[in-house]
């Protein structure tokens, strides 16, 4: 996902999806709150409106090419849910919210919260004391999500601590002392939800140039005796499955190493917890964790955009994959993760321009060297995939062993041709049942 830094962030908590909002203010946060909309697709734009003529005249080329502000009196020709004012200042935004009211405009359409407009402000007044509730009732999540625009107190980067994957006051070991990685070490102390017991990289000397006291990897063994977690701090999936099967094979027990680098960059928290969760308001959950569980179940079924479609295989089955392209090295890394099937080879008739320190593909003519009860054929393409099976039947691959659905390989495609209608399925057995 494009990593968009934005220095304020959109008060999405105060409008139900698909509310159609003009912003009030042709300034630097009613710009980025126009770019965020467009971006994010959680509200419609319904117009960007300023009562000044200066400030409307004085946006750069680049952004009038995109969005073009108007006068306040356009508003009794729009169509619109809301008004939000984009002024962070409370007074400012008061002097505009009696304009628009003496313009006939309802009050209950008026939406400000300019505490949470800028981004060092979310993560103390909306994220940490969400997790803070972590066994309070919230069956008024509504309300629960309001409460944490009154918190005050700074702290916030482009980066957001993933504090979602442990209870508070754990004892963290940072792994990684990238620009990732300090930001996290920072946070954390500033924080104070989680401990930090040290940051530990295999290059310790620019953190520490930047005032991070990390340490060498020997330090690793020692430091985690005193952790109850190690915190991957890599966003690329493929670097960080690295390190958690070098960790593994030091003897860290897999449950204690961390990683969800689906919500490190600040756009994809927004996108992957922060929407998600005010997309539940509602919804009854026992508890804040509860809240917090079901939305994490609901990620992991989202990581890929291609899901291996392991319903074709038994448990602990060996397999081997043709095809090293795209799908196949996804498939290959998720069945690595899940441990579900024992992938005993992957191969690809290019494997020669194939390179990926994860990933060792073969030539195809190498399958005669391995022993696996099936094959699949990670091709999405019919074509490519009829090809392949001819490939392999050449070989003396049985027919039956080669197993190929690729239209269910898409994400969409896999819900809506198995996931879903399996789901039915078993709404029906509990129904016949009762």
């Amino acid at each position: 996902m494009e990593n968009v830094r934005y220095e304020y962030l959109f008060p999405y908590h105060l409008f139900p999806e698909n509310s159609k909002v003009v912003i009030c203010g042709v300034n630097d946060i009613g710009e980025e709150f126009c770019k965020q909309i467009e971006k994010e697709g959680y509200v419609f734009l319904a117009g960007w409106v300023d009562a000044d003529e200066t400030h409307r005249r004085n946006i750069s080329k680049e952004i009038s090419r995109m969005f073009k502000p108007s006068p306040l009196n356009v508003l009794k020709k729009c169509e619109y849910d809301y008004i939000l004012i984009a002024f962070d200042n409370t007074e400012r935004a008061q002097t505009i919210k009696d304009i628009l009211l003496k313009k006939g405009i309802l009050e209950e359409k008026i939406k400000w919260d300019g505490a949470v407009y800028e981004k060092n402000d979310f993560l103390k007044k909306m994220y940490l004391p969400m997790l803070r509730k972590w066994n309070e009732p919230c069956f008024g999540s509504e309300e629960w999500l309001r409460t944490f625009a009154i918190k005050m107190e700074r702290s916030v980067y482009d980066h957001v601590f993933p504090y979602h994957l442990f209870p508070e006051h754990a004892k963290v070991l940072i792994y990684g002392a990238g620009d990732i990685g300090r930001k996290y070490y920072i946070q954390a102390l500033i924080d104070r939800y989680v401990e930090i017991v040290g940051i530990v990289d295999k290059f310790p000397q620019k953190a520490k140039e930047a005032g991070i006291p990390a340490e060498g990897i020997k330090k690793l063994c020692s430091k985690e005796k005193d952790a109850d977690y190690i915190l991957i701090s890599i966003h690329k999936e493929n670097i960080a499955y690295q390190v958690r099967s070098m960790l593994v094979k030091m003897g860290i027990p897999e449950e204690k190493i961390k990683w969800d680098g689906t919500t490190y960059y600040r756009d994809e928290f927004i996108q992957n917890v922060y929407l998600n969760l005010l997309r539940q308001l509602g919804n009854g959950f026992a508890s804040a964790k509860d809240m917090l569980l079901s939305q994490r179940r609901d990620l992991q079924m989202v990581l890929y955009d291609h899901v291996f479609p392991y319903h074709l295989f038994h448990r602990d089955e060996k397999i081997a994959i043709y095809g090293a392209g795209n799908v196949g090295k996804k498939f290959y890394r998720q069945a690595k993760l899940h441990g579900y099937l024992q992938v005993v080879a992957i191969v690809d008739k290019n494997a020669a321009n194939i390179h990926e320190a994860d990933i060792p593909v073969g030539q195809v003519e190498t399958l005669k060297q391995f022993s696996f009860e099936s094959i699949l054929i990670s091709m999405t393409s019919a074509q490519m995939a009829s090809e392949a099976k001819e490939t392999l039947m050449r070989l003396g691959i049985a027919e039956e062993k080669i197993k190929w659905v690729g239209t269910d390989y898409y994400r969409e495609h896999f819900y809506r041709n198995y996931l879903f209608k399996q789901l039915d399925f078993f709404a029906g057995l509990r129904e016949s049942k009762l």
